[in-house]
């Protein structure tokens, strides 16, 4: 479902990766240019909104002073489905590199309320990722 929502209507996720912590100039001037094509992806909690993908286009839209912003509301947000949705998310136009997939499953962990090796399986069922077998007890 998409909808426009108010941009001071949300929360981040708890676990995400941003970094710069803010948007690029050039992010901001494509957004004010074109607006923001990608709507940010989210999930309705009891209280409001929490981005799952899309932090720095919310940034952008704030430093802009824009008043709403796109997004697509998941539907199936079960705690099963939860991680690999995210994961999926941010490899749309990137590989995770190791500090990130050691992100994923440490701070993955407490977010997505699963054992750090269901988060390692999952991370290497994804084609093109192959994190090392002992990463949950290095992290440990």
């Amino acid at each position: 479902m998409r909808s426009l929502i108010p941009v001071t209507d949300f929360k981040a996720f708890p676990f995400r990766f941003s970094y710069p912590r803010g948007p690029s100039k050039k992010l901001c001037a494509s957004i004010g240019k074109t607006g923001i094509l990608t709507p940010l992806l989210v999930i309705q909690s009891d209280t409001s909104p929490f981005i799952l993908d899309g932090h720095r286009r919310l940034f952008a839209a704030r430093v802009l002073k824009l008043t709403h912003v796109p997004v697509s509301f998941l539907t199936d947000t079960s705690s099963e489905n939860l991680p690999r949705i995210w994961l999926q998310a941010q490899r749309v136009f990137r590989t995770l590199n190791p500090f990130e997939m050691a992100l994923f499953i440490k701070k993955g962990r407490q977010s997505f309320n699963q054992p750090a090796r269901n988060l390692l399986t999952l991370l290497n069922s994804v084609t093109g990722i192959k994190a090392p077998e002992s990463l949950p007890e290095i992290l440990a």
